[in-house]
């Protein structure tokens, strides 16, 4: 409540998602396209039976080429890792690619993106005293974006501040956070 943020208690039941789904008697007349159109069985047992016979394949195709899987590491503890894969080979013109990317694309620097960024989303106003308030700040929007630059680049706001110190103070970075 210090911040003058509110809390209302039930506000979940204002809206459910399931509201916007089909009935199910809707859906009846329609499953044998569905089903047949994705590949599977219409009865739920025979769906159940299909999908653990999959699931019990597929383990037991793990379970056979284990030792010599290179994809796969368990710990002492015995939890499964996925290793990385490694790519196999670059794509064929991503060089060149890459330099026609470039060479359309003009530098940018991140307080430039972030400026633009809070232009077209306003994402800034998230940031202002709640209820519409106006914030009693000078610069407010510099501020806002010096603040998320300098938590956004691990910086924090000491460091920002001693690059920006004609707009904010570390106090007031640290206490837009």
């Amino acid at each position: 409540m210090q911040a003058g943020g509110l809390y209302v208690v039930g506000a979940e039941i204002f809206y459910d998602y399931r509201s916007q789904l089909l009935p199910w008697a809707d859906c009846l007349p329609r499953l044998t396209d569905y089903c047949h159109a994705v590949g599977m069985p219409e009865e739920g047992m025979t769906f159940a039976t299909g999908l653990k016979a999959q699931r019990t394949q597929a383990a037991a195709q793990f379970d056979n080429g284990f030792p010599d899987n290179a994809e796969v590491t368990i710990d002492p503890n015995g939890k499964p890792f996925l290793k990385q894969t490694l790519r196999k080979s670059q794509p064929e013109g991503l060089a060149s690619f890459e330099a026609e990317v470039h060479s359309r694309m003009g530098e940018r620097h991140l307080l430039d993106i972030l400026k633009n960024g809070t232009c077209w989303t306003s994402y800034t106003r998230h940031f202002r005293p709640p209820f519409g308030a106006n914030p009693k700040l000078s610069n407010a929007e510099q501020r806002y974006i010096l603040t998320v630059y300098s938590y956004g680049c691990n910086l924090g706001p000491g460091p920002t501040a001693r690059l920006t110190s004609d707009i904010a103070t570390a106090e007031a970075l640290r206490r837009m956070c």
